[in-house]
């Protein structure tokens, strides 16, 4: 991803998720992947996925009572959920951002049509 190869980088965790759909972070990875991409409505959708797939790990391991493993994998999962909300944050400001940058570029289309309407006259 860093090499910002996208869609290989996106097929690269799917086939990681085929073997094993356990695999959290790579879930994780793959939703900021599809951020990068455009597919904001499947990010979010599989990040919500990961929201309810992490809060059932969470609650798994909070059944093992008195399991000191047990303990760091919570702690573990919690950082990742704090981490997905975060992803769910930057997706709502790219949205935001991209929103902004279309609301400007049809003013300024809006605002051309304008300019050479009153030249015409």
């Amino acid at each position: 991803m860093m090499l910002q190869r996208y869609k290989e980088s996106y097929e690269d965790c799917q086939k990681a998720l085929k073997i094993n759909p356990d695999l959290l972070k790579v879930s994780s990875r793959c939703c900021r992947i599809l951020i990068k991409l455009g597919e904001w409505d499947t990010a979010q959708e599989k990040l919500n996925e990961l929201l309810n797939q992490i809060d059932c790990e969470i609650q798994v391991r909070r059944d093992q009572e008195n399991d000191e493993k047990a303990a760091t994998q919570i702690s573990s999962l919690e950082v990742l959920r704090q981490q997905v909300n975060e992803t769910f944050q930057d997706l709502e400001e790219v949205r935001t951002i991209v929103g902004r940058i279309e609301g400007n570029e049809r003013t300024m289309n809006y605002q051309n049509i304008i300019h050479q309407f009153s030249f015409s006259l």
